[in-house]
């Protein structure tokens, strides 16, 4: 099983996080057991360490594995993923929208 080691955290199974979420310097980790986990680097740096997650925002990098639909943008706005586990639907950013698309296609979504 793939882990990742990050700064002030045990080694995580990458197959237990759900998404992760960027909060300014700090990322949270949100686990298929419901735990919220933060380390003390940006999004931008714990993605290059699991670039198997999709980043679909500038706060959010989501395990491709555990997303379970795409809810299209309305109008102008952007669109929406709904995440395994979690209750709340993450923003798509409408610059990625058609990037991930094509990414999910790859997937079964």
């Amino acid at each position: 099983m793939e882990r990742i080691k990050l700064p002030g955290l045990p080694p995580i199974a990458l197959a237990s996080i759900l998404y992760i979420a960027g909060d300014g310097p700090y990322t949270k980790i949100y686990t298929i057991d419901g735990r919220i986990k933060i380390t003390s680097m940006n999004i931008s740096r714990v993605h290059l360490l699991i670039p198997s997650f999709i980043r679909i925002h500038k706060c959010y990098a989501v395990n491709p594995t555990y997303i379970q639909s795409i809810e299209p943008p309305v109008k102008k706005f952007q669109g929406s993923l709904r995440v395994y586990k979690v209750e709340k639907e993450l923003v798509i950013s409408r610059r990625r929208t058609n990037a991930i698309k094509l990414l999910l296609e790859r997937f079964r979504i």
